[in-house]
C-alpha cells in the first residue's frame, strides 16, 4: 500500500505516526511518503520555514524507518490542502493520513478546514488522526491497550469496501473490532412507537442484523474479538459517536457514501458530522470507483 503522511509537527500529526505503527502499516510491502507543506512567505522567512520543514520531514521519516517502514520525504510550498491532494495524485497514494488539527501562527497547517478539504478532494481514502483519549486507571496508557476499531455499516457497497479494507490489515490478535449499524427513528409526536411496531421496520432490523453478522464473519479473519451493535435513534451520526465514546474507540471506519434498502446512513451529512465531532481518529474509505 502507498501511504502519504502529511505532517506539521503538531501533536495531532505526531499521533498519526503512532497510529500508523499501531495498525501495522509498517509492513515492508508498504511505501510511505512523508509530506511537509511550507506556506508561502517573504524570502527570509521562507528560508527558515524550509529548513524547519526539512528537519521535521527527516525526523518523522526516521520514526517510521525505526519500525521497518520504507519511507521517502517530500517538501512542498503553497496551499496546504491543494499540495496534499496533488501529491497524493502524483504519488498514487491509496491512503492519505493527516492530523485533525495543527500548529497555529506562522506555521498554521492541519486545521479543521484543511483536513476536511483533504477528505473531500483526495483521490483515495483518508485517515484523520486525533490524539487518543485519557487512559483509565486500570488501563495504563492507550498505546499499551488493545487497538479498538469501530466500523460503521449500512449494507451499502462502500460500507462493505470499508470492512474489506479493515480485514486486509495485519492487525494483532488483541485488536477489538465492533461493527455498528444505526437505524433512524422519526420521534416527532411519538411516531417512533408506530414505526417500530410496523412489520416493515422489523424486516429492516432483521436485515440490518444479518448484515452485521455477515461482516463480523469477514472481520473474524483478522481478530477473534469482533462484536456487533444495532442502534435505533433519531440521528445516525449521533448514535455512531455515542458508541465510539462508550467503547473508547481509537479509530472509526466509515464508507465514503452509503445508501441502501436498510437505511439512509453514510451520506455526506452523516459522515461529515462523524469526522467533525468524533473524539478519536476517523478513517474514511473511498471505493475505487470514487478515486
Amino acid at each position: 500500500m502507498k501511504i502519504l503522511l502529511a505532517t506539521d509537527g503538531s501533536r495531532h500529526s505526531s499521533c498519526a505516526v503512532d497510529l500508523l505503527t499501531r495498525t501495522r502499516f509498517n509492513s515492508p510491502s508498504n511505501e510511505i511518503g512523508v509530506l511537509v507543506v511550507v506556506p508561502t512567505a517573504r524570502r527570509t522567512v521562507q528560508i527558515a520555514l524550509r529548513s524547519d520543514g526539512e528537519t521535521l520531514a527527516r525526523r518523522e521519516a526516521q520514526r517510521l524507518r525505526d519500525v521497518g517502514c520504507s519511507v521517502h520525504t517530500e517538501l512542498r510550498e503553497g496551499h496546504v490542502a491543494q499540495c496534499i491532494v496533488d501529491t497524493a495524485e502524483e504519488f498514487g497514494a491509496e491512503l492519505v493520513v493527516v492530523g485533525s488539527r495543527g500548529l497555529s501562527g506562522a506555521k498554521q497547517f492541519l486545521l479543521g478546514s484543511v483536513s476536511q478539504k483533504t477528505m473531500k478532494y483526495a483521490p483515495c481514502s483518508v485517515l484523520v488522526a486525533r490524539p487518543p483519549g485519557e487512559p483509565t486507571s486500570d488501563q495504563g496508557t492507550r498505546e499499551q491497550a488493545p487497538l479498538r476499531i469501530l466500523v460503521a455499516f449500512d449494507g451499502s457497497q462502500s460500507a462493505r469496501d470499508a470492512v474489506e479494507d479493515v480485514a486486509s490489515l495485519p492487525l494483532s490478535d488483541d485488536t477489538e473490532i465492533t461493527i455498528v449499524a444505526a437505524l433512524p427513528l422519526i420521534t416527532y409526536f411519538r411516531t417512533d412507537i408506530i414505526q417500530t411496531e410496523n412489520p416493515e421496520w422489523r424486516r429492516r432490523k432483521n436485515a440490518a442484523q444479518a448484515g452485521l453478522e455477515s461482516m463480523a464473519r469477514v472481520l473474524g479473519r483478522v481478530t477473534p474479538s469482533v462484536a456487533t451493535i444495532l442502534r435505533e435513534g433519531k440521528d445516525e451520526a449521533e448514535e455512531i459517536l455515542k458508541v465510539a465514546d462508550e467503547l473508547r474507540t481509537d479509530v472509526i471506519v466509515l464508507g465514503h457514501k452509503g445508501k441502501s434498502a436498510i437505511a439512509r446512513f453514510l451520506l455526506g451529512s452523516v459522515s461529515n458530522r462523524v469526522v467533525h465531532h468524533a473524539r478519536c481518529s476517523v478513517w474514511m474509505v473511498k471505493p475505487p470507483s470514487q478515486t
